[in-house]
């Protein structure tokens, strides 16, 4: 009798569990279908509609972000200034009916295009024939605060070939920025390639204005001779390499691989605990128009002349100190 009462209320418990399990699979599939059907409204307003060709006309992640078209941010956050040299009732140096300030606007805004295409924020110290004062320049770029000012220039003298100019206590970084341009010049094919230097032609312990005036790291690049025909060919057949080969200088500055380890050979010819042996030196190497400064390291004062990328221009170097009667030594710090 027990077993019989026993098999029924296990069957009515069964009966139960398969009722819940049931309403339960049931429950679940109405809030399925809820879902199904509150994402289909949801598609419906958002889902791109096609039309009779099949082109989408609304995009659910534009709609989903409330219609607004977001604009790419600035790649490098990177302002630039591009100085063209000379302008207006400056001709710059001359030669044949050719004029410097041409050259150096057609430069200019060949490295400008180039640098927008890669997001850069280009300031322009003038992009026609216009004259503007060096303490004009320096107002444009510092105001704007860029990050790097490039004045470009054509040399004339005797001579040929490209180098840049620094600032004559140049940091690191315009070491670094004027060593790229330098080098990727040299890259493209020169006559000659002059290195970096720093100061003036006429000494290195003074300096261009627009180098000593500009509040960011800053050069002065010479792009061959005006009065040398073949610099000029090169300056005509290699023009859009040339601008090139400047834009991807200026970003390649930013890669700090670029910038950490610049390798500059310099020529020096003596070391003093007194600061005052150490400017006699300089005064005389810079009077025999050598391009000498004085590095300070620990306790010593250092009197250097050039900071070449090529070893060979060094050893040149080192060659007319050693003629001059100097005791010299190559050193790359």
């Amino acid at each position: 009798m027990s077993t019989r009462r026993e098999r029924e209320r296990r069957k009515k418990l069964k009966r139960i569990r398969n009722a819940i399990s049931a309403a339960f699979c049931v429950l679940v599939l109405l809030l399925v279908l809820g879902i199904v059907n509150l994402l289909t409204g949801v598609l419906e307003k958002h889902l791109p509609i096609i039309d009779g060709n099949g082109d989408y006309t609304i995009s659910i992640l534009e709609k989903l972000s409330g219609d607004k078209e977001e604009k790419e941010p600035d790649k490098k956050g990177l302002t630039v200034c591009i100085d063209a040299g000379h302008g207006g009732k400056d001709n710059g140096s001359d030669y044949k009916n050719r004029y410097e300030k041409d050259d150096t606007l057609a430069m200019a805004l060949a490295v400008q295009s180039y640098l927008q295409e890669k997001d850069v924020n280009v300031i322009m110290t003038r992009s026609d024939d216009t004259f503007l004062k060096l303490s004009e320049r320096c107002d444009i770029a510092n105001e704007a605060e860029a990050d790097y000012y490039v004045s470009l220039h054509r040399n004339t003298g005797e001579g040929y070939g490209v180098e840049t100019w620094v600032y004559s206590g140049a940091n690191e970084e315009t070491m670094g920025l004027a060593g790229n341009i330098q080098q990727g010049l040299a890259g493209v094919g020169v006559q000659r390639d002059r290195d970096v230097k720093k100061g003036t032609q006429k000494s290195s312990s003074k300096d261009y204005y627009v180098n000593s005036h500009s509040h960011m790291p800053s050069c002065i690049i010479e792009m061959g001779f005006m009065n040398n025909a073949k610099d000029n060919q090169l300056f005509d057949e290699k023009f859009e390499e040339i601008a090139r080969s400047i834009a991807d200088a200026i970003l390649g500055t930013l890669d700090e691989e670029t910038v950490d380890a610049p390798l500059y050979y310099r020529v020096q010819t003596g070391a003093f605990r007194n600061r005052e042996n150490a400017d006699r030196m300089l005064y005389q190497l810079t009077d025999q128009g050598f391009p000498a400064f004085i590095l300070k390291e620990n306790d010593l004062y250092k009197v250097q002349v050039g900071a070449y990328m090529q070893l060979g221009n060094a050893v040149n170097m080192e060659q007319r100190l050693r003629d001059s009667g100097y005791s010299t030594v190559i050193v790359t710090k």
